[in-house]
């Protein structure tokens, strides 16, 4: 089980497989040092399309209302997201509100991260480096501040593909001696499936909310619960609130307070 995941499914050996197969080809298929300074990061894209859906055929449909949807297999409409969801809004709006389209959202969580440094003037490599960074279970929450309206609606779901990753970032950064602060990120790539975790109702979050958070909150406990800094602590709120899971209960001194909604 993933750290700080309850109800992680892990997967099976035959999807486990597959996406280690699925990671080998696209790597085989794409330039190597030749490429540096023309690939971008549509290859974790590829991989999770390929993982879902391995049929061209059912690839980039169109959806009406202007939008071309990843993937619509029959009675379900597929987008694959590996950035922030804030660009899905006003999409899945239309998907719910336009059609009768059940809604799946596939989207990578780094569980485990390495970090590979490439230095753009010779193209060279370093070996892969472990990231004390990862993503936690109130970091899910922030992210999905964007979307979690629409839960409530029984068409949506939220497909958390936990992975091992690889990020490759370009030596180019002009804060530090050693070009690392400031840098660009070059590329993510999945290196291992770890397992999933699927959330397709309001109730479906609070395996989300950390143990250790009081019923009643403030952004600082809340932030320290779930190891969230700055805007994000507040993006948590606001999503248990858009959720049913919490509401505004005034304040606690200067800060502003929450309760949880004990069912």
């Amino acid at each position: 089980m993933t750290a700080g995941f309850p109800c992680f499914i892990p997967p099976s050996p035959e999807d486990a497989a597959a996406f280690d197969r699925l990671i080998g080809e696209e790597i085989a298929a794409s330039p190597t040092r030749e490429g540096i300074g023309r690939l971008n990061e549509k290859r974790m894209h590829r991989i999770l399309r390929r993982f879902v859906r391995d049929d061209p055929s059912l690839w980039e449909t169109d959806a009406g209302g202007g939008y071309v949807a990843d993937i619509i297999d029959g009675g379900t409409l597929f987008e694959i997201q590996t950035g922030p969801l804030l660009p899905l809004k006003e999409k899945i709006a239309y998907y719910l509100e336009s059609t009768d389209l059940q809604t799946v959202v596939i989207h990578p969580v780094a569980a485990k991260k390495y970090v590979v440094w490439i230095d753009p003037d010779n193209g060279s490599v370093s070996g892969r480096h472990l990231s004390p960074k990862k993503e936690g279970r109130c970091s899910i929450l922030a992210s999905s501040v964007y979307i979690a309206e629409f839960f409530g609606t029984g068409r949506l779901t939220l497909r958390l593909l936990f992975i091992e990753e690889e990020e490759y970032r370009l030596l180019n950064g002009r804060r530090s001696a050693d070009r690392k602060k400031g840098s660009e990120r070059f590329e993510r790539l999945p290196s291992k499936l770890l397992g999933e975790l699927s959330l397709s109702s309001p109730a479906d979050f609070r395996k989300l909310i950390p143990d250790t958070l009081p019923q009643r909150f403030t952004a600082a406990e809340l932030g320290k619960a779930g190891g969230l800094r700055g805007r994000d602590v507040y993006r948590a709120a606001k999503a248990l609130e858009l959720l049913g899971l919490a509401v505004p209960c005034g304040k606690r001194g200067r800060s502003a307070e929450w309760e949880r909604i004990i069912p």
